[in-house]
């Protein structure tokens, strides 16, 4: 997997946080932050995060201005903690779906040790799963489909419980109290996890 050096990550978090900027601004954001660096060191640190398609840029000569591309957000460090504890509204997260982000992961996205590591993992997986009975199977992916749909639409702001979850999912019985929307929310989640797997 693609390391950005600790210089190129200080970078990464100001475009995810601010959106657009120029090297100025850039500059301005780092040395406030009591970076000691060049106007010139970071204009070359920009274009080639640009060449490496982490960052995109429009406009020429002054006017260029950068963002993060699909790739950068993909290799970007994010504390989870420091981000999981801003209030939902004052997060900097994208406003829509990135329709750029599956076609723009790196064909090799993991290096040759983490590739050995998922190859081991299957094998093993392969070795314990082969005798399971289809009963077990069925009742496993049925769990899985429950607790993903269900965590899913919690993120989402849903308020059913686990147990409302599996009613809904297993006896298509709502829970009172509830919204149809949250309902039918945790119903589409389930549909796109099935359809993921058929197809």
């Amino acid at each position: 997997m693609t390391k950005l050096n600790q210089k190129q990550q200080k970078i990464i978090a100001l475009f995810l946080e601010k959106g657009s900027l120029q090297s100025s601004d850039i500059h301005s954001e780092l040395t406030k932050g009591g970076e000691d660096i060049s106007l010139v060191t970071i204009k070359r640190a920009l274009a080639e995060m640009a060449k490496e398609g982490i960052l995109a840029d429009t406009g020429a000569g002054r006017s260029t201005a950068y963002r993060v591309s699909a790739l950068g957000r993909i290799f970007a460090n994010i504390n989870h903690a420091t981000y999981c504890a801003l209030d939902p509204d004052n997060r900097y997260g994208l406003k829509s779906y990135n329709f750029d982000l599956l076609q723009s992961l790196p064909i090799g996205i993991f290096t040759n040790d983490e590739t050995q590591k998922m190859d081991r993992a299957t094998i093993e997986y392969k070795k314990r799963s082969n005798d399971v009975s289809p009963a077990l199977q069925k009742k496993e992916l049925e769990r899985l489909v429950i607790e993903l749909s269900w965590k899913s639409s919690k993120i989402e702001g849903n308020t059913y419980t686990l147990l409302d979850t599996e009613k809904l999912i297993l006896e298509n019985t709502e829970a009172p109290g509830h919204s149809k929307r949250e309902a039918q929310m945790i119903l589409n989640h389930k549909d796109a996890f099935l359809f993921i797997r058929k197809n």
